[in-house]
């Protein structure tokens, strides 16, 4: 019989464990499910990693003083990875970031457990309990406030914290009345504990389930409508808006069934204050979320007060739906009212405590695809929810992240697309569209003729374009949110639908046009906002001239900017900057001072200034994960 030690065993439970928690957490508060292959590949690594600390940490003879070692090494781990990565994000070095972070994070292992011991050195009933509460507590509060409210001082957030704190004292209390037992069978007692969190995980999933409205009944006048909103797209980079690499031959061809808008401007260039022009049909200024007033970048909510295009659609009859997976879409910044089902999970269903400090190492975990939810898996959730739903009008708003940074595209890809590009990034960049492309054709295949199906994007993304504001920027240097150049501002734009034409709209218009469209597509009235319905889409004759302006920075101060015909202005604390977009699509020429009549005349279309705003706090941690994708930075 093969005879394991009992440190190595004790660690490889206590890993198993730890995962088992941070799973509990994430299905008890509606994030999805890791899938087995997922569940394995990360358990090689808790289970492994543990096992051997678990020997490293053999001195420690005596059961529970080594799973406080245990405790302690994990938590000066966790606390080392954020020093490191708080310290690259200020422009140390990574062997400097990493070797201050991991040695102050041992510093705070070493004190944390020396206090422990020393404090329940003749206490044992008090080690157990120490023990018993951390192993509960600390891995379920990183889980839930990360990946299921985004910030730990949401109300949500604070009522799930108080009740695991309840929940930790109550496994505590109980542990240390049978203390002298689980001293003598430490490894039976973490194996017992392992059992009591990971068994009833599938009853607190199927509790958990969001009841729906029953189904109305099919109506023409009611379509299907898919919203689908690709995260960081520039227009330029797919075939259909005549890039020379093949990223969209799915996208292309949905093109040529439908209508393209060539001149679709987003309304910000970032996600937030974008995603609510999507949702209520109004300029950040008039909706509220993520809008800056000035000098400080603001986390902003969605004003409560503003309808959106959910409610409307559910006061229709409509199943709404919207699966994201981007920090600023969730459930705290209000994008997901009037959803009855809102999908908003992070990373590989969930972003696992142990990814983070080992992405700081250079050490690859689950191929890196951690800070966001792969398209293939958003559109198997897409296609399995559109399913759920049929017997009845559906709206889904489905969000793809992978044309986001950081780049990971699949390796098939890497193949696929080639090196067409000089710099690596923009490699990296046409290959997570190719890769977004494939998996959303599914979807576009999947959903009948009859469906309404819009295609857009947030914003676009720079590739050093125009000059780097933020020149400590870690290379390659990508960004967006700092400016309202084109690269970030012209989205695409295509429709597809019953008796929509085919063909190619060349005026311009704004993103979020989409909102008053779906509302008139579905018979399902109005909301107020600075949204118009695009007539193209119903047939009609359109001569419109609207500014398309846009506005929010999240980086430095706030600037404003508005597009009349080929001319667009930009409103920045340094000075006006005009260009014609037709002589002058890279935005180089700047004839703001030769033009200053034009320039009087365009200001009037810029957004308006927002007077308040519905402050979002957002806790370090929170600001942590939101900096790894790019956000944060001043």
């Amino acid at each position: 019989m093969i005879h394991i030690p009992p440190p190595l065993l004790r660690g490889a439970l206590f890993g198993a464990f730890l995962l088992a928690m941070e799973e509990a957490a994430n299905l008890a508060t509606g994030q999805p499910a890791l899938s087995l292959d997922e569940v394995m590949q990360l358990a090689a690594w808790y289970v492994g990693t543990m096992a051997i600390l678990g020997t490293a940490t053999r001195s420690l003879k005596e059961p529970m003083a080594h799973v406080l070692g245990l405790i302690g090494i994990t938590g000066g781990f966790m606390a080392g990875g954020k020093i490191a990565e708080e310290l690259w994000w200020r422009d140390f070095s990574q062997w400097q970031a990493n070797g201050i972070g991991y040695s102050l994070g041992a510093v705070l292992a070493a004190g944390g457990l020396w206090a422990s011991l020393a404090v329940s050195r003749s206490r044992p009933r008090l080690r157990v309990a120490l023990v018993t509460a951390a192993m509960v507590f600390l891995p379920a509060f990183r889980a839930m406030n990360i990946n299921a409210y985004g910030s730990a001082l949401s109300p949500d957030a604070l009522r799930a914290d108080a009740l695991l704190l309840l929940l930790s004292l109550l496994f505590a209390g109980g542990a240390a009345g049978l203390s002298s037992l689980i001293q003598r069978r430490s490894l039976t007692a973490l194996a017992a504990l392992f059992a009591i969190i990971a068994i009833p995980t599938s009853v607190i999933r199927a509790a958990n389930a969001p009841t729906l409205p029953p189904p109305a009944p099919p109506d023409e006048n009611r379509p299907d409508v898919l919203l689908v909103v690709i995260d960081t797209l520039r227009a330029d980079h797919l075939g259909a808006y005549g890039h020379p690499v093949d990223t969209s031959p799915n996208l292309d061809r949905f093109a040529a069934s439908g209508l393209r808008f060539s001149q679709a401007g987003s309304p910000a260039s970032w996600t937030l204050p974008s995603f609510g022009a999507f949702v209520t049909g109004q300029y950040p200024s008039g909706h509220g979320a993520g809008l800056n007033n000035g000098e400080k970048n603001l986390q902003s909510a969605l004003d409560p007060e503003v309808p959106t295009l959910a409610e409307r659609m559910a006061e229709r009859g409509y199943r709404t739906g919207a699966i994201v997976t981007n920090p600023y879409l969730k459930t705290s910044f209000g994008i997901a009212r009037g959803f009855d089902t809102y999908s908003d999970a992070l990373g590989l269903a969930h972003m696992p405590m142990f990814v983070q400090p080992l992405r700081m190492l250079k050490i690859p975990v689950m191929s890196g695809r951690y800070f966001y939810r792969p398209a293939d898996l958003m559109v198997d959730e897409a296609m399995t929810w559109w399913d759920a739903m049929e017997g009845g009008p559906r709206f889904l708003m489905l969000h793809l992240m992978d044309p986001h940074d950081p780049y990971n595209p699949p390796a098939e890809y890497e193949r696929l697309i080639g090196t067409p590009h000089s710099m690596a990034v923009l490699n990296q960049y046409d290959q997570e569209i190719r890769f977004t492309d494939t998996e959303l054709g599914r979807l576009l295949d999947h959903v009948s003729p009859e469906t309404w199906v819009f295609v857009t994007s947030d914003h676009g993304e720079t590739f050093g374009e125009h000059e780097n504001p933020y020149p400590k920027d870690h290379w390659p240097f990508t960004r967006h949110g700092h400016t309202l150049y084109e690269e970030l501002t012209h989205v695409p734009l295509m429709v597809r639908g019953p008796r929509v034409p085919i063909g190619v709209v060349d005026r311009p218009v704004r993103a979020f046009d989409v909102v008053p469209t779906i509302l008139r597509a579905a018979a399902a009235g109005s909301l107020p906002g600075d949204g118009h319905a695009l007539g193209e889409v119903f047939g009609e004759s359109v001569d419109d001239t609207l500014a398309v302006g846009a506005q929010a920075m999240r980086f430095g101060s706030e600037k404003r900017s508005a597009r009349v015909g080929n001319l667009k202005l930009i409103e920045t604390r340094w000075g006006d900057e005009l260009y014609d977009l037709e002589a002058d699509p890279d935005e180089l020429e700047n004839l703001a001072p030769s033009q200053a009549d034009d320039v009087t005349r365009i200001r009037q279309a810029l957004p308006p200034h927002r007077q308040a705003s519905v402050t979002q706090t957002i806790d370090p941690e929170t600001a942590r994960q939101l900096e790894a994708l790019g956000y944060m930075q001043e």
